[in-house]
């Protein structure tokens, strides 16, 4: 075992995982993982406070309606085939340079249709809102460059993330400075668009460079038009699901910012930066864990739906953990982060951390919807999910304004990440799951074969 791992873990852990290579493996890549997503937390709500408090909640709404947009298009541009792409790359890595290559052309068209998009969508609904519409077409170009992450899914598949990793820190650090600076020398709103853009360009620079270290070059990827259609065939459906998941995940903000103003999404959007930070975690725990699963299945389905429990019952408990304090505290976080200003924002925080529960099981869920290939399902789900997003926002904002969205948004997830799960026969079980981890029920009860990787 590496020395760093024994000076950091407790002696019990380290007795417990010596000699068990793979495991140790899985671990490392979390660990990168958090330390990746937990710097970001720590710079990029320092910066994003800030850059909220400089602009003002007028400013701050105009940018995160353009991130919103954006956000819901963005789809088009992954396609929804990660974890299709790692699953398959996994499963046979003799097809890996004909997925990868088929893959990164994919993605470079998706992100070009989504800038077209964005712009089109923009002159239907602000017209005459020359700003928010260059804004909008400034953020989409990131999409464009967002075709690179096909070298982090190779990386996902060898459980190597943290060169990834690098990538993405230098990247998100170089881009945190620089909006210091810009806060400083007292830019224009524009400046502060550009820089999403200019993170996804020098992500892009960092993933090859290190494709490059490990010895491989983009220039040996095969792109098949078989493979591409086969891609488009499986991943159709999440594509339809990601739109959807994506619109009601953002509609609250596009909304809120048509039915009530900018200011409205201005102070809406500090209290779902501070929730969605958090996001990371099921992210982290999923991408990593999902071939020691994956794994599983092809060797014994007792294993394969064990580990699934267990990350289940680990995901559910970090979210209550996350949830319940904020919801006592979260009046005094946003004064003291955003200031008084921003003081409307405490109630829609108490509120909408409550999404964090639902989506983190949600996560895990995708994982056994991929490997059943029960995409369509997750296609069906996320649009009645979307309907009673949309329909909760039409009728709570009038009334409500931002903390109506927020009310909206935790009831869709609950609906959506859970709920669904019961609308079908096949997806029941994953439903009682679902619910096992909720109410905590078995979270004590351990088997000694049954370690989420071996």
């Amino acid at each position: 075992m590496k020395k760093f791992a024994k000076s950091v873990l407790p002696p019990f852990i380290v007795e417990k995982i010596e000699g068990r290579i793979y495991l140790q493996k899985v671990l490392e890549n979390i660990a990168w993982l958090f330390i990746e997503k937990i710097m970001r937390v720590a710079v990029g709500l320092f910066v994003s406070v800030w850059v909220a408090r400089y602009l003002g909640p007028e400013q701050f709404g105009i940018l995160g309606y353009a991130l919103a947009i954006v956000a819901v298009l963005a789809i088009f541009a992954s396609l929804g085939m990660d974890g299709i792409v790692v699953r398959d790359i996994v499963n046979d890595p003799d097809c890996a340079r004909e997925t990868l290559g088929s893959a990164f052309v994919m993605k470079l068209a998706g992100g070009v249709l989504t800038t077209v998009l964005g712009l089109s969508l923009m002159y239907l609904l602000r017209t005459d809102d020359t700003l928010t519409i260059y804004m909008v077409g400034v953020i989409a170009l990131s999409t464009i460059f967002q075709a690179f992450s096909t070298i982090g899914l190779w990386f996902q598949s060898r459980v190597e993330s943290k060169y990834a990793v690098y990538a993405q820190n230098f990247a998100f650090l170089t881009v945190s400075a620089i909006k210091v600076f810009l806060i400083i020398s007292r830019a224009p709103l524009i400046a502060f668009a550009w820089m999403t853009p200019v993170e996804a360009v020098i992500v892009a620079v960092g993933l090859v460079y290190y494709f490059r270290v490990k010895g491989n070059y983009m220039r040996q990827w095969q792109v098949s038009f078989s493979k591409i259609k086969y891609l488009l065939s499986k991943s159709w459906p999440l594509i339809l699901s990601g739109l959807t998941i994506s619109i009601y995940m953002k509609i609250d903000q596009i909304m809120l910012g048509q039915m009530m103003g900018n200011h409205a999404v201005g102070i809406y959007t500090s209290a779902v930066r501070l929730a969605e930070f958090w996001y990371f975690i099921p992210a982290v725990m999923v991408s990593s864990l999902t071939p020691a699963i994956l794994e599983a299945r092809k060797i014994d389905q007792k294993l394969y739906y064990y580990r699934l429990q267990q990350l289940f019952n680990i995901l559910a408990v970090m979210a209550y953990a996350l949830a319940i304090p904020t919801t006592f505290i979260s009046n005094w976080i946003i004064v003291a982060l955003y200031g008084a200003e921003y003081s409307q924002a405490g109630l829609i925080l108490a509120i909408y951390i409550w999404a964090a529960v639902f989506i983190f099981l949600g996560n895990v869920r995708g994982i056994w919807v991929v490997a059943e290939d029960l995409m369509k399902f997750s296609m069906v789900t996320s649009i009645i999910g979307l309907v009673i997003n949309v329909a909760l926002n039409f009728y709570l904002i009038p009334g409500y304004g931002p903390v109506g969205a927020a009310i909206a948004t935790v009831i869709s997830q609950m609906l959506i990440s859970v709920g669904s799960s019961f609308f079908y026969s096949k997806t029941i079980f994953i439903g009682k799951m679902q619910m096992k981890a909720l109410l905590l029920v078995g979270l004590l009860n351990r088997r000694r074969d049954g370690s989420l990787v071996k």
